[in-house]
């Protein structure tokens, strides 16, 4: 067992320790303050060692001295240590309350380890509602030790029975998309019981007179044996050059407020996460560019962009002439460059809304926002490469940008040709 852990350049006191009278078992977890080298991983694990021996058996905790400089006797100290920590996590954890541990209990350690501190707000918001309303109904009786194969197929059947109510009392199967990611978040919370000892054969060891076979093993979480839904990924039309300008022409006479922000749209190919976190700070219109940094949630929560990367686009001469036009004497860097008609932030569903209507109007195919994105990815890619559409967008991986490339059959049938 690993009393402290690193996390980006910093060493962190991690450990799962049982509290001697209640035989319950939490978890610790602490920042050092230290970067990771070698002189301070010691001193850390002198640390760990004492907040370990102070929480799991306070009576007999040895007086441990953390130092800036350690000798070899007092490296050795912290090696037994460690030793006899593992050896107390196994002797003294409670056999009733490992055997009888539920899905429900395993969540709630789950929450308590660092992997669960690492994830964003709304992630972690979505799995509260998924392990709610999918996981817990189907296993809230049963023991986890007692999880078989057989079990995970029929949550799978189950799933695949599920059905959802829109706001008009229609009932509608959930996509394959959503149902694999509720079957993915299990799989990854039965991980991480076998990597805790909560499941597998050590679960079993040193807790029962007599060995038993563990129900379940890490190879049967294999996909080949828990099959995911077939996703039937959902079209999304893109505009040609001609029903682009079409549209935005549309949008600049009938919708003049959010014009600027649907022609930024369509020519930088920004998600519309992105174009809601845009501040001022981030437009350089003397270079003619914008760093992209920044996403924001439905829920308002600004934080990294998608790919955690950060990205710098190219504006036109005409992008850059609407954005002064919004500029002004009072405007603050700091300030969101796209607001709503009323001066506030953009609502999260405005911009699709705004979007579906004038297309509607215009007599357009139906468009959404993200069509916009992949309007400016088929435009870059038919003019100069997919290459260049891929850094545009900031994908990680090409093969992401070929799925919003759409072909231009002008440009097609002027190659074909001009052989």
């Amino acid at each position: 067992m690993n009393l402290i852990y690193i996390r980006n350049n910093k060493l962190y006191i991690g450990f799962r320790y049982v509290e001697p009278l209640s035989g319950t078992s939490r978890r610790f977890r602490k920042s050092t303050g230290l970067s990771d080298n070698k002189s301070n991983r010691i001193i850390a694990q002198q640390k760990a060692v004492e907040y370990y021996n102070a929480l799991s058996k306070p009576s007999t905790t040895p007086n441990v001295k953390t130092t800036d400089h350690v000798n070899t006797q007092q490296e050795s100290v912290v090696e037994v240590n460690i030793d006899k920590n593992k050896n107390i996590l196994s002797d003294d954890v409670s056999t009733t309350s490992v055997l009888s541990m539920g899905i429900s209990e395993l969540f709630e350690v789950y929450q308590e380890d660092e992997l669960w501190f690492d994830l964003e707000e709304t992630t972690k918001g979505l799995y509260f509602h998924r392990f709610h309303l999918f996981i817990l109904p189907f296993f809230s009786n049963l023991p986890i030790l007692d999880i078989t194969i057989e079990k995970l197929k029929h949550f799978r059947r189950y799933l695949a029975t599920r059905k959802k109510t829109s706001s008009d009392g229609t009932t509608s199967k959930y996509s394959g998309k959503y149902l694999n990611q509720v079957l993915t978040f299990l799989l990854q919370l039965i991980r991480f019981g076998f990597q805790n000892d909560y499941l597998g054969t050590s679960a079993w060891q040193g807790r029962m007179s007599s060995s038993r076979t563990p129900n379940l093993s890490l190879g049967d979480l294999s996909p080949k044996i828990i099959r995911k839904f077939k996703e039937i990924k959902p079209e999304v039309n893109s505009l040609s050059p001609k029903e682009r300008d079409c549209f935005l022409d549309y949008v600049k006479e009938h919708d003049p407020h959010y014009y600027p922000v649907l022609y930024f749209a369509s020519f930088t190919g920004l998600r519309k996460g992105e174009l809601h976190a845009l501040r001022w700070r981030e437009v350089n219109l003397h270079a003619k560019t914008v760093l992209v940094k920044y996403s924001m949630t439905d829920a308002g929560v600004i934080k990294t962009t998608k790919t955690a990367r950060v990205r710098t686009v190219y504006l036109t001469d005409t992008t850059c002439d609407i954005l002064r036009k919004m500029k002004t004497s009072d405007t603050n860097p700091m300030d969101f460059v796209f607001l709503s008609t009323d001066g506030g932030h953009l609502r999260h569903n405005r911009l699709s809304k705004v979007v579906r209507r004038n297309a509607k109007r215009a007599g357009i195919k139906h468009i959404s926002v993200h069509s916009l994105r992949h309007t400016c990815a088929s435009a870059i890619a038919n003019n100069s490469s997919i290459v260049q559409a891929q850094q545009a967008l900031g994908h990680s991986q090409i093969t992401t940008t070929m799925s919003y490339y759409h072909q231009d059959e002008d440009a097609l049938r002027k190659a074909m040709r001009n052989q």
